[in-house]
């Protein structure tokens, strides 16, 4: 077992302050402090001080990070079946109350979403003021898993949770959890004393931090360099065109056979220069600087179609044809229509590990220390059976697309005798019932027959009229 000075020293050892820090960046941009980051990078680039100040006024904060992580942690955007494996009825409803309690498939999403943002992340299990059961998310910044085991060292047997970390490691804080140790250290190693636990013990009796990784092989996954770096790099791009463009706007002038002191340039200036001393007239002139806008947004379209190819994104049936009119739609819709199925489909046997993993140690450790403690709000009835194990099931990851895809899809479908109309209908409108689709396949068949009744009574040179109108293409549209 070891001990808080040899947690504390595991803290601060070079490789896992970089670590937490890279991760806080991470967070940071994804969460849209992006900025910060971009001026790092230029300061590191230019030495000019001048040409620093002037590239940080124009910096372009384009958050592609966030737009590729939603895309791609999205296993919860439609919410799993959760049931007992025994089908206890008892078990069922436990099952419904921590749902709604602690958010679960709120908190699940953005659990899924940070994962997908470091290949680590946890959750912890709490009580709110009210006695409630709740649960908090902890990005990988926020904890470091610790292993002690010679059999399974990339099992976590610590989990520490960084309350506080202020430059001093008197004052820092950290929360240290094993299956039989509990208390809360500075950066030194030093308990802090707690009169309501002075022996560190677990209450519950196995670790209440669930700790769900990438990987079965280390215990703290190698983080991916590609995103932040693509993001930074993507961002510089449009900031150099942003800088390049506003001397592409003013021409440099140049003068010859004159000297600029006291010369105005302003639009309404009035500019006298004097012959030179052979009699010859001095010249003003001027320079425009040209930059290839086209080029440079087809390079950051270039980017962004080889970053989502890395991720596991696909751009569908989206042209990565940017340029100087279209480059905010297309990058838009590069992303709007990216496609992440098969890595959904790698993501749901983790979750499904994990939520199995959660709700053994809420069922057989947590919740029964609340109620022994009568710490749960009387209002909340929770019980689960012995043999209690959850079983989960994830809806099938499909492609998201737009409702006028699927009514383009049905319609083919249709035309094509591929389907039905009643089939066409209940795909298009899904939130309809059975009597509602008959009731609208006959307000369509209704319609169907006015018009034909309204087109019918009217004389048949305007009848062939409206049917040229009808099916002859305005070529000059």
């Amino acid at each position: 077992m070891p001990s808080s000075k040899e947690l504390a020293d595991y803290i601060y050892t070079p490789s896992n302050m970089e670590r937490i820090n890279s991760d806080l960046t991470r967070y940071e941009i994804y969460n849209g402090k992006l900025r910060g980051s971009i001026e790092k990078a230029i300061r590191n680039e230019f030495i000019l001080q001048d040409t620093v100040k002037e590239l940080i006024n124009r910096v372009i904060p384009i958050n592609i990070t966030q737009k590729i992580i939603n895309k791609l942690g999205a296993v919860y955007l439609s919410q799993p079946l959760r049931e007992p494996a025994n089908l206890d009825e008892i078990d069922q409803q436990s099952i419904n109350t921590l749902e709604q309690t602690m958010e679960l498939n709120t908190r699940m999403k953005f659990l899924n979403r940070m994962f997908k943002l470091a290949k680590m992340a946890a959750v912890e299990p709490y009580l709110n003021d009210k006695g409630i059961p709740s649960l908090r998310v902890l990005p990988s910044h926020t904890f470091t898993p610790f292993s002690d085991s010679e059999i399974e060292p990339e099992t976590p047997t610590h989990m520490i949770k960084h309350i506080l970390f202020t430059g001093d490691k008197t004052k820092d804080r950290h929360i240290v959890w094993s299956a039989t140790e509990h208390y809360t250290m500075n950066g030194e190693g030093i308990i802090v004393s707690n009169s309501d636990n002075p022996d560190n013990v677990n209450p519950y009796g196995a670790i209440p931090i669930v700790y769900i990784k990438d990987g079965f092989d280390k215990l703290i996954p190698l983080q991916d360099d590609d995103l932040i770096s693509m993001q930074i790099a993507i961002c510089l791009l449009l900031t150099d065109l942003a800088f390049a463009t506003k001397y592409q706007a003013w021409s440099l002038i140049y003068l010859i056979g004159a000297k600029s002191e006291k010369l105005s340039f302003n639009p309404n200036s009035v500019i006298s220069l004097d012959f030179l001393p052979d009699g010859s007239e001095p010249k003003i002139g001027s320079i425009k600087p040209t930059v290839d806008i086209d080029a440079m947004l087809r390079e950051v379209e270039a980017l962004v179609g080889l970053l989502l190819s890395t991720k596991n994104l696909s751009v569908g049936s989206v042209s990565l044809k940017l340029d100087g009119t279209s480059a905010a739609s297309g990058v838009s819709k590069i992303l709007d229509q990216a496609e992440s199925t098969e890595d959904k489909q790698d993501q749901l046997q983790y979750f499904g590990d994990f939520e199995k993993q959660l709700f053994e140690v809420l069922a057989k450790n947590v919740i029964p220390y609340w109620e022994s403690q009568n710490l749960i709000n009387p209002k909340v009835r929770l019980e689960f059976s012995p043999d209690f194990e959850l079983s989960i099931s994830f809806p099938d990851q499909k492609p998201a697309i737009s409702e006028k895809e699927i009514v383009e899809i049905e319609k083919a479908k249709v035309e094509a005798s591929f389907t039905s109309q009643r089939a066409a209908i209940q795909a298009v409108n899904p939130e309809l019932d059975s009597d509602q689709i008959d009731a609208l396949i006959e307000e369509i068949a209704q319609d169907k027959i006015r018009e034909m009744e309204v087109m019918a009574s009217l004389p048949s040179s305007f009848n062939q009229q409206t049917q040229e109108l009808r099916f002859t293409p305005n070529l000059n549209a």
